[in-house]
């Protein structure tokens, strides 16, 4: 049988036996519901002003065509006025720097993180950012969760969603807000 693995040390696909399958997804404990703990990290209200802070304005954002929309948020990273300090890393200027500080970040934070299970984590570079990038465009308001679904924290699966989708030819969905932010992906990823 083919599988497609999602799991802490692989993304893609794999061949293995259907009962095994079936045994290890309802032997599996679902633990600690990181979904949870992440939803409100940043709350809410401090997405809403983010966006003010940058001057950017998720109405008028959802009225562009994809591309304009992220020229658009990077026209606002590169415009702002940062404070800079000398010695610390520089503020990033667009979309692309973001999520090149934060996979750097995310690299570095956990390194060691597979030693437990006895072998680095293996990840396609470019798909791993899938995530940042599809989060990135719900924090400046690309067709951003309203109050109710950020809580929930919907976000933070469509942006997996997005990530095993990238492995695949098509995606099917009826979560419209996941379709809608999949077109800027499509773009940057091309």
């Amino acid at each position: 049988m083919d599988i497609f693995e999602n799991s802490f040390t692989k993304i893609g696909f794999r061949i293995e036996n259907p009962e095994t399958v079936y045994n290890t997804i309802n032997e599996a404990d679902i633990g600690f519901n990181y979904t949870k703990y992440f939803a409100n990290l940043i709350s809410f209200e401090q997405i809403i002003s983010a966006r003010e802070v940058f001057g950017i304005d998720s109405n008028s954002l959802n009225n562009m065509e994809p591309l304009d929309a992220i020229k658009h948020i990077d026209q606002a990273l590169a415009n702002f006025d940062y404070e800079e300090t000398p010695g610390k890393p520089k503020a990033p200027r667009s979309l692309k720097d973001f999520i090149s500080a934060v996979s750097v970040i995310a690299e570095e934070s956990f390194k060691d993180a597979g030693s437990g299970f006895g072998k680095k984590a293996e990840h396609d570079a470019p798909r791993k950012d899938i995530v940042t990038f599809f989060s990135l465009l719900d924090t400046f308001g690309y067709w951003g969760d309203p109050r109710n679904k950020y809580k929930r924290g919907s976000r933070l699966s469509d942006a997996q969603h997005a990530l095993v989708g990238s492995h695949f030819n098509a995606v099917v969905s009826r979560i419209f807000i996941l379709l809608i932010n999949l077109e800027p992906l499509t773009i940057i990823w091309a």
